[in-house]
């Protein structure tokens, strides 16, 4: 157990090559900047922004979490989950600027699935001018984001096989927009004493809840997708919050705040391969076709009748890697119809981390 001490006031900061790896651990006295070309870095202990300094990592930065504090330096610890685990506390700025190509990872040295190997970033007193969070991707913490006393924005990032993937303390009243949230055993997000925004959000299959909230007033919950919740979608939420009151544009359930409960659909998943197995306008696979020559006759004849008529746009998926939705997925333009959650394309947006690209204007190799 690590040893509960006051952090000291200068910089304790190590740079050692072991296995191509940047280590990093201790207080962060002056402001420091994680940069790509230095990743990965390999957290080997307790790391401390204090209020006068600044962490901001870089777009394409990995962290790994080591399992045990092997830092040379202790630093105060604030609870049983702090002392048993690493963490990295915050009450100084703090940027991620992760990007669609390009995201923040933060993930334990050797991942293991259902193991809590690490304690989460602890975050204090921050507001939209002091801190910021894109594009991260964070698994395998006990809390990966636990927040006090704070306003910011949280953005278009992925919290999967946490514990509670957003932990909320008082008044973290955060903006929480175009996030993921899977697989974290007690909650994707827990509220306690807070009112945070939740816009354009997915929920898919924690394991208990997606949402645990503590029956307060000034809560926004709306135009998310939940779906394979263990428990219970939204526990203890505002009223009326999973009650169907109407069906949308594409056909899918809807409680009156615009939330959807239905699968996501994502690339490549059995929910897709369902809804394009019923799909009129995709073509039957030709070893399941018994007659060829009628099939030829019928292809003969659609082509006959789209003559003349432009070609249709072909739906591309959004992004890089896991989690994209498809075309069949009611995520699909089902954010709200504001500017600030437009596509890249410039159309209505997703729900899910890879909606509201309208604001990432940088050029990505």
């Amino acid at each position: 157990m690590k040893r509960k001490t006051l952090p000291s006031l200068f910089l304790i900061l190590s740079f050692f090559g072991v296995s191509s790896a940047t280590d990093l651990c201790g207080m962060l006295y002056m402001p420091t900047t994680l940069s790509k070309d230095k990743s990965p870095y390999r957290i080997t202990g307790d790391i401390y922004v204090p209020p006068a300094s600044r962490l901001t990592i870089e777009a394409g930065v990995e962290l790994l979490v080591a399992a045990k504090d092997s830092c040379d330096q202790d630093l105060q610890q604030l609870d049983w989950s702090d002392s048993q685990f690493v963490s990295i506390k915050v009450d100084g700025n703090f940027y991620v600027k992760g990007t669609p190509k390009n995201p923040v990872i933060i993930r334990p040295e050797k991942p293991a699935t259902g193991k809590i190997q690490w304690d989460g970033l602890r975050i204090r007193k921050q507001d939209e001018e002091t801190a910021v969070i894109k594009f991260l991707q964070l698994s395998g913490a006990n809390r990966g984001l636990q927040i006090d006393h704070s306003v910011f924005s949280i953005q278009n990032s992925f919290f999967v096989e946490n514990n509670t993937g957003i932990w909320l303390g008082e008044r973290a009243n955060v903006s929480i927009t175009n996030n993921l949230f899977s697989q974290n055993t007690s909650a994707g997000i827990y509220l306690q004493y807070s009112a945070p925004l939740v816009v354009a959000n997915i929920f898919y299959q924690n394991p208990t809840y997606a949402i645990w909230a503590d029956s307060r007033k000034g809560i926004k919950i709306k135009s998310n997708v939940f779906f394979g919740s263990g428990e219970q979608d939204c526990w203890h939420c505002p009223l009326d919050i999973g009650k169907h009151a109407s069906v949308n544009a594409n056909g899918d359930s809807t409680d009156q705040f615009d939330n959807i409960f239905a699968d996501p659909a994502f690339e490549n998943s059995l929910a897709e391969a369902k809804k394009k197995h019923l799909d009129k306008f995709v073509p039957t696979s030709e070893n399941t076709v018994s007659d060829k020559n009628l099939q030829a006759v019928h292809n003969k004849a659609d082509s006959l009748g789209k003559a003349g008529l432009p070609p249709k746009p072909v739906f591309q998926a959004q992004g890089i890697g896991a989690w994209r939705i498809s075309k069949y997925s009611p995520a699909l333009d089902a954010a709200p119809d504001q500017e600030k959650y437009q596509d890249a394309n410039g159309t209505r947006g997703d729900i899910g981390p890879w909606g509201a690209t309208m604001k990432y204007e940088i050029k990505e190799p």
